[in-house]
């Protein structure tokens, strides 16, 4: 075995384990100032919401009702929104 413990196994309750394990442990640690983007309206929206919670540094935090999680990757106003909200953050 090339690497010793490696399993490829997929995490069965990988949305609850996403839940437990997200960046909010480390959002006081981030001295940038920050924007997050995310959608109000996905299922992951608590993730993105206690992450701002946290955070101690400057930040700004951008939630768009009309789009979901996913359509962030692949729906062309989706990408334009957040990418033209990003341009913009880093402007300043």
């Amino acid at each position: 075995m090339a690497v010793p413990y490696y399993t490829n196994m997929h995490i069965g309750d990988q949305g609850m384990q996403s839940l437990i394990s997200i960046g909010e442990a480390y959002a006081d640690k981030i001295v940038q100032p920050s924007l997050t983007i995310y959608s109000s309206t996905a299922f992951t929206a608590p993730c993105s919401t206690q992450f701002v919670e946290k955070l101690t540094n400057e930040h700004e935090e951008l939630a768009f009702d009309e789009f979901y999680h996913v359509d962030f990757y692949y729906k062309p106003e989706a990408v334009k929104a957040s990418t033209d909200a990003v341009a913009e953050f880093f402007n300043k």
